[in-house]
């Protein structure tokens, strides 16, 4: 018999009487109401104070132990691309045991845990919800995020034998014109088609026995999957599934793995993959994130360079939380962008207008290093169904747009056919693609260096970059471009001659973080050079010559080596806007130069 709400509502009143004011505070709004509109057990994130060690030396003890067993692919690519400090912290230190327990032993069965969140997910009744937040070491209780967005059906084509503008004696067959479209194309015609690079991919289940998965010699490589919804590697079709529940995932695994010469090739057919399957069609609410969750950690520690999920949620959050900080997938993607993965999500299908001070975006898409991805049609118009940022706390959203209207992919339900379907699903899987591309081409790129090339290459139609109504982001992804995009230097002249004539030049793209070399020859040999450095250009008379920059920065001394040459290095700041340049000069000690000095010509660096 269930209980009328009314009473309910009553009797969590009741519990909550004997509670103090310290306990009360640990459970959200969120969790009261929805006690309030049901008598069933409803989905719960516990969180934790702490990991469970008696003491720092512990805990420290447990890290050291965790570096030196972790997996060796995650660790490469922390090495490569991790922005938190050092290698390994706390948050990737196991839930505590003693803590899993006592939970259990309230709520009964665990459904999911997450290293990161420091919580595990448990379905509990209103007396269980209170007894939880009791517990010494909980730190707050709040409701399992959901998404109740519905997943656009494929619609079948015909099996194609089309061959399209190929690339090195393959043809991208029906792929050909969204992938033409954000310039994926053009990297495959450089030899780029994601090799050597992993991807994972969060989504409803995968088939992988289509032709375009088993082509002999281009066969798709799976590196491990998993059923996070069943705990078992099993991430096909299951026993008691849904007729449906593989079709979102396969067409998602399509977009990018595909690989039929003459009849598909997808957008990093030789990138590698990870699988987790963690949402459930048979379900009226499709995706819970704490499946979501635990499927970003496993994809993470198992070394994905990238990550693409078209999964999101809304439901128990407003657009004013989608500030980069509050949904719980948010937070799991802002900690998965802190290892150095490279995380693509949809930014949703509800819909966009044209207030910039309203949004229709879904979580996790407001992470703050997310690249999120709306969708145009193949004309290059946004389609009616991308949602709009920004982020509560105002950034630009979506970032990037692809093709997601009449994508095509793999048919799901049989092996040689293929499908159409719409949705910012299909967009994201082409970002992530080209970005499986482009890190083939250059695995030392950081985040910051990926998503300022591929924002800053990103166009519409020749709009204002980025859009003033949070439509279209920085415009429609254009991969070749993002490879090629370098900045300047130009030589001012003015150089003042001593022992020798020293000279300046420079190399780097100025994009990100990456790395700007400038380079000194011609000074005293074993002498040194001030090198100043400015964001103007000053052209003032000094010491008989000229100084080039407002000298913002001098750093003294620099040795010069027998040849009297030096080699200044340092990372670009990353989000230097188009255009903007800085100046920077030599200054060598020289008693052959006029008043006992000479210098280099001036130098201006600009931002591409």
């Amino acid at each position: 018999m269930s209980i009328p709400r009314p009473a309910l509502l009553v009797v969590w009143s009741l519990l909550l009487v004997p509670s103090s004011n310290a306990t009360d505070a640990l459970l959200g709004p969120d969790v009261l109401r929805r006690l309030g509109e049901t008598a069933a057990p409803v989905k719960v994130w516990v969180h934790f104070t702490d990991k469970g060690f008696r003491d720092a030396a512990a805990q420290e003890e447990a890290l050291v132990a965790l570096l030196s067993s972790f997996p060796e692919r995650a660790l490469a690519r922390r090495v490569a691309r991790r922005t938190a400090e050092g290698l390994v912290d706390v948050r990737d230190l196991a839930v505590a045991t003693q803590y899993r327990s006592r939970v259990a032993g309230v709520a009964g069965k665990i459904e999911s845990e997450s290293r990161w969140l420091n919580a595990v997910s448990v379905y509990a009744d209103a007396a269980q919800v209170a007894a939880l937040a009791r517990l010494p070491f909980v730190s707050r209780v709040q409701l399992v995020g959901r998404s109740a967005g519905s997943i656009a059906l494929p619609k079948m084509l015909a099996p194609s034998s089309t061959s399209a503008a190929g690339y090195s004696g393959a043809s991208h067959g029906l792929a050909f014109d969204q992938l033409d479209l954000v310039g994926i194309t053009g990297l495959h015609a450089l030899g780029y088609t994601g090799a050597g690079v992993v991807v994972g991919v969060i989504d409803t289940g995968f088939v992988t026995t289509h032709d375009a998965f088993t082509a002999p010699g281009a066969a798709l490589t799976v590196l491990d999957s998993y059923d996070f919804m069943n705990d078992d590697a099993n991430v096909g079709i299951d026993a008691g599934d849904d007729p449906s529940q593989h079709h979102h995932g396969t067409l998602i695994l399509g977009i990018m793995g595909g690989n039929l010469s003459g009849s598909y090739i997808g957008a990093a057919p030789d990138a590698s993959y990870l699988l987790a399957k963690t949402e459930d069609v048979t379900q009226e609410v499709r995706a819970e994130e704490d499946t979501y969750v635990e499927g970003l950690e496993w994809l993470e520690l198992n070394g994905a360079d990238i990550v693409s999920s078209s999964l999101g949620y809304i439901n128990w959050y407003t657009q004013s939380d989608l500030d980069g900080l509050t949904a719980t997938t948010t937070i799991a993607v802002n900690v998965a962008t802190d290892n150095g993965v490279v995380c693509c999500t949809a930014v949703g299908n509800n819909l966009f207008d044209a207030d910039p001070n309203t949004s229709s975006m879904i979580a996790p898409a407001d992470a703050f290093d997310v690249l999120s991805v709306g969708s145009v049609e193949l004309t290059g118009e946004v389609s009616f169904f991308s949602s709009d940022g920004p982020t509560a706390d105002g950034r630009v959203k979506p970032e990037i747009l692809g093709m997601g209207d009449s994508a095509i992919s793999v048919w799901p339900d049989d092996d040689t056919s293929y499908a159409s379907a719409s949705g910012t699903s299909l967009s994201t899987p082409q970002l992530a693609g080209a970005i499986a591309c482009l890190l083939q081409a250059h695995p030392e790129w950081s985040l910051a260096t990926l998503r300022e090339r591929l924002t800053k290459t990103a166009d519409y139609f020749g709009e204002p970059s980025p859009d003033p109504l949070f439509v279209t982001g920085y415009g429609i992804l254009f991969a070749g471009l993002a490879l090629q995009l370098q900045g300047s230097f130009t030589n001012l002249g003015g150089a003042l001659s001593g022992t020798g004539t020293p000279a300046l030049s420079g190399s780097g793209a100025l994009v990100g973080d990456e790395q700007v070399d400038l380079f000194v020859s011609g000074g005293v040999p074993g002498g040194t050079v001030w090198m100043v450095l400015g964001l103007s250009q000053l052209a003032a008379p000094f010491k008989g010559g000229t100084l080039h920059p407002t000298p913002d920065v001098i750093i003294p001394s620099l040795p010069l080596d027998g040849s009297g040459a030096t080699t200044l290095s340092f990372p670009w700041v990353p989000g230097v806007p188009t255009g903007v340049s800085f100046y920077c000069q030599g200054w060598v000690p020289d008693v052959a130069g006029i008043v006992g000095f000479s210098a280099t010509n001036g130098l201006r660096g600009t931002a591409p």
